[in-house]
């Protein structure tokens, strides 16, 4: 293989000069033309080794064909610096639970991440929750605060054997409970 078929290409369809264009990402300026896509990829690889030549001869740098990224994630790798009380009860935490520091830092970020995602979702689904709801009472006059109110005290009426159903499925409480913003409620 020579060293044109080793840059990447970039082919696209150019609607101004009813034609492909072929750009080598790494070569600056290093672009052709054809009527296929085939045909472009074909005439940049002449382009290349043109392009190669003349910067050569000029006594510019070629730059080294760049390799593909086989995916958008990061390494994995980080370094971290904290502070050394920290990195102690970390180390002491770790020992505890008999696995290396990586593993119970690895842990640790997990559960952190994943209770993030949750409070996240749940927040959202509160959310819809409680547009359901406000919608819901207001075509009954009745305000939420109202409907959880008579559940948290324990009254019953008519108000809260309409929403029976619901209130088993996701019980009012809960929905104060875990509420990021938790409404006042008043009696």
């Amino acid at each position: 293989m020579n060293d044109a078929q080793r840059y990447p290409a970039q082919v696209f369809y150019s609607d101004e000069d009813e034609g492909f264009i072929a750009i080598a990402t790494d070569l600056p300026g290093c672009s052709a033309f054809g009527n296929t896509q085939e045909e472009a990829v074909a005439e940049l690889r002449d382009a290349i080794d043109a392009w190669q030549m003349a910067a050569a001869k000029a006594g510019n740098p070629i730059p080294e064909p760049s390799r593909p990224h086989l995916d958008d994630l990061p390494s994995g790798k980080i370094l971290l610096r904290l502070p050394r009380s920290l990195h102690a009860q970390l180390i002491e935490r770790a020992k505890q639970e008999n696995v290396s520091l990586n593993q119970h830092l690895i842990v640790s970020l997990a559960t952190c991440s994943a209770a993030n995602f949750a409070r996240d979702a749940l927040g959202n689904h509160i959310s819809v929750l409680k547009q359901y709801w406000n919608q819901t009472l207001s075509q009954r006059n009745h305000s939420v605060s109202q409907v959880v109110m008579i559940y948290v005290t324990g009254q019953e009426n008519a108000v809260t054997r309409q929403f029976q159903p619901f209130s088993e499925v996701y019980p009012l409480t809960n929905l104060i409970a875990h509420s990021p913003a938790r409404e006042a409620v008043h009696g």
